[in-house]
């Protein structure tokens, strides 16, 4: 019977964990907890993993690349992190070791593509601009009103969150443009996009974006003023995906004008400082990383994935150091 080792703390895996899914999971195998109500340290986790075959991680928890924890894990065949990214988990110390590193970030994944729809569609539909101004005046209507159905969405990064973000677009009949180098066209063919090779061109074209890139030294501030300035009156910019990848100097040039509605999940600093204007612009709606994080998605996922290894199949995610170039 194989050994699972939980790293994350039992405070943390009520935000991850159903009851059916723990339940699932202690069927799987002999399941180790860390009932501390704290992380372990790396020495503390080498020790709790030494005879366990699985190891369940998430944000905070030891991991693959902390230093000397894999020496003390002879046995360990899978690495499922109840988390996203898994950057930092490779390198020299994996060298003939046969260990399978599995990330969640599809089950994020789902929940930032609901957390992006409803931002597209409050920003189109005028939903909190219009509740706002009917604190002020009796019947306001919205200057810019549209459905998704008559409207025309570009994505910028057919990622594995752009594509779920597609899939819901499509479902309520919405036009969708991306942008993507690694887009093959005949994968476009089959999402039901239309390809669009010139960035500034998606933006003049659409009546929202939705920025789905990873922070890459290639995606460092890819949308600036030449793609803001472009947006038609009215448009909406969603970025749930990295801060970086936005100049936000430029934007707030442009938020200034009062031409454009922003949805801004993340920053660069992040949190963004009190007294930016990015908190305080009436047209731009700045959240505080909330589109992901814990869910009992990931604990779904994760638990699937150890059912699907013990089986001999393959986890959802495998990631591979490969795969590090193109994703976050």
């Amino acid at each position: 019977m194989t050994t699972i080792g939980m790293l994350i703390p039992e405070a943390n895996r009520p935000s991850l964990f159903s009851d059916g899914d723990m339940a699932r999971l202690q069927a799987l195998g002999r399941l180790k907890l860390n009932e501390r109500n704290r992380h372990m340290d790396g020495a503390e986790a080498g020790g709790f993993l030494r005879d366990c075959g699985i190891a369940l991680g998430s944000w905070g928890t030891p991991h693959p690349g902390t230093p000397g924890l894999l020496e003390k894990c002879p046995h360990l065949r899978l690495w499922e992190h109840v988390a996203g990214s898994v950057k930092g988990m490779f390198g020299p110390h994996l060298q003939g070791r046969t260990l399978t590193i599995a990330s969640c970030a599809p089950a994020i994944g789902d929940s930032v593509a609901e957390f992006v729809l409803a931002q597209l569609i409050d920003g189109l539909r005028g939903i909190s601009s219009n509740a706002e101004a009917n604190r002020r005046e009796p019947r306001p209507y919205p200057k810019h009103r549209k459905c998704l159905f008559e409207s025309v969405v570009g994505v910028l990064g057919a990622s594995q969150v752009g594509r779920k973000v597609i899939s819901l677009l499509k479902g309520m009949g919405a036009g969708v443009v991306v942008y993507d180098p690694y887009l093959e066209p005949g994968e476009a063919q089959r999402l039901g996009v239309i390809k669009e090779t010139d960035l500034t061109a998606l933006f003049r074209g659409a009546d929202a974006v939705t920025m789905h890139t990873p922070a890459l030294p290639a995606t460092r501030k890819i949308v600036g003023a030449e793609q803001l300035q472009a947006l038609r009156d009215g448009a909406v910019l969603v970025n749930a995906s990295r801060g970086e990848c936005l100049d936000e100097q430029a934007l707030v040039e442009e938020l200034r004008r009062g031409r454009i509605t922003a949805f801004l999940d993340v920053s660069s600093p992040e949190p963004a400082a009190m007294d930016s204007e990015l908190r305080s612009l009436p047209n731009c709606r700045y959240t505080s990383h909330i589109a992901g994080g814990p869910s009992l998605r990931l604990g779904r996922q994760a638990v699937d994935d150890v059912e699907k290894f013990l089986r001999g199949e393959p986890p959802l995610m495998p990631v591979t150091e490969a795969m590090l170039e193109r994703t976050a």
